[in-house]
């Protein structure tokens, strides 16, 4: 297995864990944005390497990279401006339209790799783009912004620097910067 993908099968399969059950906290919050981040640019890698022309992939990936930039931008300017992502209907809209658009990216991406792949022997990382419904997508990374929030407003403005910057650091890489899988 490439030394590139291992991380993405784990968070395969501890994800579910962090995210099921109770609140989640804010490390599991930034962990999910990363994970989010991490199938998408795997998405690319996958495309690249199997349908390198496919325009389809590159306007779908487009889209969802820029509803997660949005995404991303309203959690910020919510936490300057001290309100909460959760009583923001903007901020519902925006984290909507992300998870809708990053399901149809992965979708995309399943149908362009399956005539390339033999019977039986789908990657993990195929398994892991698709398995979840974008409620459920919906349902934790709102989730997600109201334990970012919660971590955000019980810090001095040190701290909210730091926060700051993971959550910035999760941002999509354009399609041109990702490499193919090998």
């Amino acid at each position: 297995m490439h030394r590139h993908l291992w991380p993405v099968i784990i968070l395969v399969l501890i994800g579910p864990a962090l995210c099921h059950g109770a609140e989640p906290t804010f490390s599991e919050a930034i962990g999910l944005l990363s994970q989010e981040r991490s199938y998408a640019e795997s998405g690319v890698a996958i495309a690249k390497r199997y349908a390198p022309n496919d325009i389809e992939a590159r306007r779908l990936y487009a889209d969802a990279k820029g509803a997660f930039d949005s995404l991303i931008e309203q959690l910020l300017a919510d936490l300057a401006q001290n309100h909460d992502p959760g009583l923001s209907e903007v901020f519902r809209q925006r984290l909507d339209a992300a998870a809708v658009k990053r399901v149809a990216f992965s979708q995309r991406v399943d149908e362009v790799v399956k005539p390339n792949i033999p019977e039986g022997a789908k990657p993990a990382i195929l398994v892991a783009l698709g398995a979840k419904a974008s409620a459920e997508l919906i349902k934790q990374l709102f989730d997600g912004g109201l334990a970012i929030w919660k971590e955000w407003r019980g810090v001095d403005a040190e701290r909210r620097k730091q926060i700051t910057t993971r959550i910035e650091a999760q941002r999509w890489k354009p399609f041109a910067e990702i490499a193919p899988a090998l």
